[in-house]
């Protein structure tokens, strides 16, 4: 009994066996700190791409749902007073609050309607696809509109942030890339008519 005690002893207890375990559980935990910090980045440009192609997805829908609205209103756009509540008759009722959320902001909601469409037919804009009507910005109101400047466009992925063009599709720009379409100092390109003022539903 007493050699059996004795060899367990010298195993466990041997102050150099113990060194040699401490060190080679601290060379595993180093290890696997190591690879966690070379791992990180790539984790973190993954989760913000996923975000990113989620908020140009929220864009897609929003922007669908915009044009939808002008098609059955005589090809007039939404009043900045309630464009939200108006395009959001024309997505999924359950999916509604998601749509206008960016999971990269703190705000209630994401997205501002451009407050120079604000009644303008699409017959007005020169090229209603190259004419920013949803972007992505501080948000703190469903139906927040503004005109770019008041409220700025927010460069929340890659660079730049997702931006609904008057004619129903969505894509990822820079402040560079807005600003070859004149935006925001001005509506972009177009041929304004007289704004009509929606007070349609």
């Amino acid at each position: 009994m007493e050699s059996k005690l004795t060899s367990a002893n010298e195993i466990v207890g041997s102050p150099r066996n113990l060194r040699r375990s401490i060190g080679q559980y601290c060379s595993f935990a180093g290890c696997g700190l190591g690879l966690f910090v070379l791992l990180l980045p790539s984790y973190m440009s993954a989760y913000h791409a996923a975000n990113a192609s989620y908020c140009q997805e929220n864009m897609h829908h929003i922007s669908t749902a915009l044009a939808e609205y002008a098609q059955d209103w005589d090809q007039t756009l939404p009043a900045s007073a309630n464009w939200a509540d108006a395009i959001s008759k024309r997505m999924d009722a359950g999916q509604v609050r998601n749509r206008f959320k960016c999971k990269e902001t703190t705000t209630p909601y994401s997205y501002l309607y451009n407050s120079k469409l604000s009644g303008l037919g699409t017959q007005d804009l020169e090229r209603p696809y190259e004419t920013p009507a949803i972007y992505e910005g501080r948000a703190f109101e469903f139906n927040a509109a503004s005109d770019g400047i008041e409220v700025p466009f927010e460069k929340r992925h890659m660079g730049g942030g997702t931006v609904g063009f008057a004619d129903g599709h969505a894509r990822h720009m820079t402040e560079w890339s807005l600003s070859q379409l004149g935006w925001p100092s001005k509506l972009g390109p177009q041929k304004v008519g007289p704004q009509r003022e929606s007070t349609k539903p």
